[in-house]
């Protein structure tokens, strides 16, 4: 294989590898909160979620991920044993339900 071949292979696939990527986009309103926890804050935190969100899965051991996205807003959330990790980000604002769940979170930690 010679060098002007090569040379056009790996530039296809640079072209290639650019073209496919997502850009990044950013979001204007975001918030994230992350914090230790012990069990007691585990399982008050837990019932905090199952009441703010219908869907929220079911705990599975001491780990639990939830991920709602929509046109509105993209929300995550991980509790995990001692770590609790929530994530939201939109170009249309704050949604009022979760500022007001994140509120309570935060107080129940301090």
């Amino acid at each position: 294989m010679g060098f002007k071949t090569l040379t056009i292979i790996l530039l296809v696939l640079v072209f290639l590898s650019c073209s496919t990527t997502n850009p990044v986009s950013s979001s204007k309103y975001e918030t994230v909160f992350c914090t230790s926890i012990d069990n007691s804050e585990y399982a008050s935190i837990y019932r905090i979620l199952r009441d703010n969100f219908n869907d929220f899965p079911k705990k599975r051991g001491k780990k639990v991920t939830y991920v709602k996205n929509n046109i509105d807003y993209s929300f995550r959330i991980s509790l995990k044993n001692k770590r609790f990790k929530m994530k939201y980000s939109s170009n249309k604002g704050y949604n009022d339900q979760i500022s007001a769940m994140k509120s309570k979170i935060e107080n129940m930690v301090k």
